[in-house]
């Protein structure tokens, strides 16, 4: 079955480790499907709100464009690679929005 399949990888068995190199349609995946995760999301915000997330849309393109860099790279490593951005982008989403946060918390709902 594909679980076992995937535990065996992460045991190291199977012909392939955490430190081989992820390429192809896994790393296309990976990167992709966060990418396209963003565009998404800003497309239903533009939709919804008539607000564009263009921090979300230049990590969607920046996701894309690492694809052939990160290819090179350890499967655990390119890992922390986009983990590191999405880390930095919700960073940068919580000290943008910090003080909008703050003035619907506190407002009055009548």
């Amino acid at each position: 079955s594909a679980s076992r399949q995937h535990i065996a990888v992460l045991r190291g068995e199977g012909g392939h480790t955490l430190s081989d190199p992820l390429y192809g349609p896994p790393l296309w995946a990976m990167y992709g499907g966060v990418s396209l995760f963003m565009f998404g999301y800003a497309a239903v915000a533009w939709r919804c709100m008539r607000n564009v997330k263009v921090q979300r849309v230049v990590l969607g393109l920046v996701l894309l464009a690492l694809v052939p860099l990160v290819s090179y790279m350890p499967a655990l490593a390119s890992l922390g690679v986009l983990t590191l951005l999405l880390v930095g982008l919700i960073g940068y989403e919580w000290i943008k929005y910090q003080e909008l946060r703050t003035e619907i918390r506190h407002a009055t709902h009548e």
